[in-house]
């Protein structure tokens, strides 16, 4: 008896350490370099083209976030296989190269009055397309779009294509926060961040910036869209931050409950426990196409301190990033990878 005890607590100690080196496999935190690892930059989107990840930071220049600044506006790419590298040998990350942001200053007045920060982040060919975010009462976001020149690190916006993005219905602190490339459309497809209570709506854009932007709806989605990639599938980063548990009424407490079953428990037991702190949640959902009427839970992971934001595809699952929202200790500034 007492070998078969024995024999039962070894067979349980092995599972249990093969599930948590599987948890740990599967969500890996990369250490950025410290240049670029504290919470002032607010990571906003994520881009990957021709063999380096693209980060996008909220604003360029943290003691000038009400207006457009181009003399101190950065993004910054890290070559793929020093993430490799470092997820593979565990070899820290310690070069980057900052991209200088031109023409911000040049963009139209309207443009300027009501910037709050960049959201989303596509790069195509060199191309790169960039989402600002306007104050809730501004009608319109904006889609830019600008020339990656790899030589000399200069990224130009061209101030004479800017798309509007309209606001069907404003939500606080909400706007088009993801840019994803839409091959079988041959359009650019981004989402309004917010699609609680009702029909969610996206909008299809020409690349050429030729025709005006095409509203679409997307199938609702419980909490916020902060990114789209496009691959096999429609991926779309989703995260609840605990601050909007006013948005959330009974009824779509009841849909989240029937969409999200991990949650389902905790609100069985706990009616308020979204709107508790550290009760964040973080996943990566899917649809087939845009004629899918449902998403698809693809994974979840560490929701706490983690503002998740952006969103790349990589290897056998996605790059994400975090916006700490310059709010030490409270969030952090993290790059990961996660398995699914």
């Amino acid at each position: 008896m007492k070998k078969q005890c024995f024999c039962l607590f070894i067979c349980c100690t092995l599972f249990f350490i093969d599930k948590v080196f599987a948890q740990e496999k599967k969500f890996q935190q990369i250490q950025l370099p410290e240049e670029i690892s504290g919470v002032a930059e607010e990571f906003s989107g994520m881009a990957l083209w021709n063999n380096r990840v693209y980060l996008l930071p909220q604003y360029g220049d943290q003691q000038k976030k009400e207006r457009l600044v181009e003399d101190n506006f950065f993004i910054y790419s890290i070559l793929i296989d020093s993430i490799n590298l470092t997820l593979d040998n565990n070899i820290p990350l310690t070069k980057f190269q900052k991209i200088k942001v031109k023409n911000l200053d040049k963009l139209q007045q309207e443009v300027k009055e009501g910037y709050e920060g960049f959201e989303a982040i596509l790069i195509m060919n060199g191309t790169v397309f960039m989402n600002i975010e306007t104050h809730d009462n501004f009608t319109n976001c904006y889609m830019l779009k600008g020339n990656l020149d790899t030589t000399t690190n200069e990224l130009t916006i061209d101030t004479g294509k800017v798309m509007r993005l309209k606001r069907w219905f404003n939500w606080e602190n909400a706007g088009f926060e993801s840019i994803a490339y839409i091959p079988s459309e041959n359009k650019l497809l981004t989402a309004y961040e917010a699609n609680f209570h009702t029909v969610n709506y996206a909008y299809l854009v020409d690349t050429g910036f030729a025709s005006e932007s095409v509203r679409t709806q997307i199938p609702m989605l419980p909490f916020r869209i902060t990114d789209l990639f496009m691959g096999d599938k429609i991926y779309a980063l989703n995260y609840y931050y605990h601050g909007d548990h006013a948005i959330y009424a009974d009824s779509t407490i009841n849909d989240i409950k029937t969409t999200i079953p991990e949650l389902a428990e905790q609100l069985n037991t706990d009616p308020d426990y979204l709107k508790e702190k550290n009760h964040e949640y973080a996943r990566i959902v899917s649809l087939d196409s845009l004629s899918d009427t449902k998403w698809k839970q693809v994974a979840t992971f560490p929701g706490v301190k983690n503002n998740w934001e952006g969103m790349v595809l990589f290897r056998k699952g996605a790059l994400i990033v975090s916006d700490a929202n310059n709010n030490a200790p409270h969030q952090v500034t993290t790059l990961a990878y996660i398995e699914f």
